[in-house]
């Protein structure tokens, strides 16, 4: 019995000292995310969770941790992609996407996409004149053809219309 106990009280030893080793590499990797670029909090976790050492970790602990200390900050994440999108051409409807499949707040959503100092006529005119030209084109395959490349960048119909003055 006393072999048995031993041995019982060395492997939960081992056992205990492999969860921490697996919450100390976990914390490391997220750190190390954290560090290459802002990641919204469910991205991160999604990432996490794929990891072998991180399989049996509580990542919203983790997680937790990591926006208690200021390392990880979904309003933050939202101000860097949406500014990062619009530098990229985008719209509100593909940045809205994209934010929303990153798991974002739809609140940080509409606050930084619709923030007052966004000019998307002169976004939706740059990306237009980029692909186009600065003509406005006057033939209805034309005016199609250009409606679809800025409805697929994200614009809506109304701001559409408006640039190519229908």
């Amino acid at each position: 019995m006393d072999d048995n106990q031993t041995n019982k009280e060395a492997s939960d030893q081992e056992k205990l000292a492999q969860e921490k080793r697996d919450q100390d590499k976990c914390t490391h990797l997220a750190y190390g995310l954290l560090v290459r670029r802002e990641h919204a909090r469910q991205e991160l976790y999604w990432k996490l969770k794929q990891r072998p050492s991180c399989k049996h970790v509580d990542l919203d602990v983790l997680l937790n941790q990591l926006e208690a200390e200021n390392y990880l900050s979904d309003e933050r994440y939202t101000e860097v992609a949406v500014r990062y999108d619009i530098s990229k051409g985008y719209g509100p409807i593909k940045i809205a996407y994209r934010l929303r499949e990153k798991g974002v707040n739809e609140v940080y959503i509409r606050r930084y996409l619709y923030a007052e100092d966004i000019e998307w006529s002169l976004l939706i005119a740059t990306v237009r004149q980029k692909r186009f030209g600065i003509a406005i084109p006057n033939d209805l395959k034309d005016r199609v053809k250009q409606s679809r490349f800025l409805a697929g960048r994200g614009f809506t119909t109304d701001m559409i219309k408006n640039e190519l003055s229908l």
